[in-house]
């Protein structure tokens, strides 16, 4: 099967697409950011009375919802005559999902709420493999490879400026932003964003007919890879055990949300966290292909930087404040987005083209099992004892993804 034609840099439909690309972008990476699975739905559910572990299963079960997207529509997505469909269609869902958390919350007794959010984070995983996989597909048929890392990079600079003007608009404007009302409100604006967002995706052009590609691979091939290749296999159970390096981050949310009373922590700790992933993609943009090995070792370093600081906040009084707490997310945000771009980095040195596909599966479904494993034994932990044991034990574990980030490098080499 042949690819439509893209058009060419002076095509003004190319300008209308990059635009409209641009704006999705900036609106829907504003909306993770507002409404943060790993911040601000852990806070809610910890202001609703959740246990722990099902506060630390947020991320997981948003990772469990796009991975069942993949296995489950990928094949359809990829034989779709219109991309800009599924992903319009799966933003809208996504911004009803967010928009029935806020009513949850606010309508709902606390424990149906906290299943009712917990059901809807699987349905913000679904539409965000959906809409992951729809707009790939999207930018192969509408934008030329020349021009997608421009679209990436601006869209998530742009995306964080956006949410840093949101966060301060609320919260100039929102009386009790610590309340079930205000984290009701936030989800709303997000899911507002949403919507523009699928408008801009639905106004691009697209000329009908399914993208180029092969047919999508299953977990068996990863598996296959596996059995004949040493290196992935160090790879997978580096993904494993360093899958710590985002597991800290809902951690720090809860202990953050019982040491700190200011109004304006939730805005500050999103908007530390937004320009904390930003500021290291434009760095790594400039350093990453060079020194990949470097960036994945300072990962963990930095994840088990930001537990400690966590830890010593705790044990001075005058300390717990908002100010003092941002910097944890802050830098938990810098080690979370090295960790991802280097292992991507890592895997396009390393795999064949053809193993690509299959290796990237299986990859993350290795790291969105051991999330939810993750936020199952610590938040157990974080529930019985409390929650600075469960960040020491991540501390840990950290040291251990150190040591297999070591061997993935070393196993590179050899």
């Amino acid at each position: 099967m042949t690819a439509p034609d893209q058009p060419s840099d002076s095509d003004p439909l190319l300008r209308r697409n990059f635009s409209l690309g641009i704006a999705n972008g900036t609106l829907v990476d504003a909306s993770d950011q507002i409404a943060s699975p790993n911040i601000v739905v852990p806070w809610l559910l910890h202001a609703l009375g959740a246990f722990p572990f099902v506060v630390s299963a947020a991320v997981p079960l948003v990772r469990l919802g796009q991975l069942a997207a993949s296995l489950a529509l990928g094949p359809a997505v990829v034989r779709a005559p219109q991309a800009k469909l599924l992903v319009g269609f799966a933003t809208f869902g996504k911004a009803i999902a967010l928009g029935g958390m806020a009513l949850a919350a606010w309508l709902l007794p606390p424990l149906l709420a906290i299943a009712t959010i917990v059901i809807l984070l699987l349905l913000v995983g679904l539409a965000n493999g959906l809409g992951g996989l729809g707009f790939r597909q999207l930018a192969a048929k509408a934008i030329p490879v020349h021009r997608r890392g421009a679209l990436l990079a601006l869209r998530l600079a742009a995306g964080g400026l956006l949410t840093v003007a949101l966060l301060v608009m609320f919260y100039s404007q929102h009386t009790a932003p610590r309340s079930i009302d205000g984290y009701g409100w936030k989800l709303l604006i997000a899911a507002f964003c949403l919507v523009l967002g699928a408008l801009a995706i639905l106004l691009f052009f697209e000329s009908r007919g399914a993208a180029a590609g092969t047919r999508l691979p299953s977990l068996a091939d990863g598996f296959r890879l596996a059995g004949r290749s040493r290196w992935y296999r160090s790879y997978l159970q580096m993904r494993a055990v360093a899958q710590s390096i985002d597991m800290t981050v809902p951690f720090f949310a809860i202990h953050a949300a019982n040491v700190t009373g200011a109004a304006h922590a939730l805005g500050l700790f999103v908007a530390a966290s937004t320009l904390g992933g930003a500021l290291a993609g434009l760095l790594l943009a400039r350093i990453l292909d060079r020194h990949v090995e470097l960036v994945l070792r300072a990962a963990p370093v930095l994840a088990l930087l930001a537990a400690g600081y966590a830890l010593l906040l705790d044990l001075h009084l005058g300390w717990r404040t908002a100010e003092a707490y941002a910097p944890v997310f802050f830098v938990a945000a810098v080690a979370g987005q090295s960790y991802w771009l280097a292992c991507d980095t890592l895997a396009l040195r390393n795999l064949q083209l053809d193993e690509l596909p299959a290796g990237s599966g299986l990859a993350a479904a290795v790291a969105s099992v051991a999330a939810m494993l993750m936020a199952l034994v610590f938040g157990a932990v974080a529930h019985s004892t409390h929650v600075l044991v469960a960040i020491g034990l991540l501390g840990i574990l950290l040291m251990g993804g150190m040591l297999s980030i070591g061997r993935v490098i070393a196993a590179a080499k050899n």
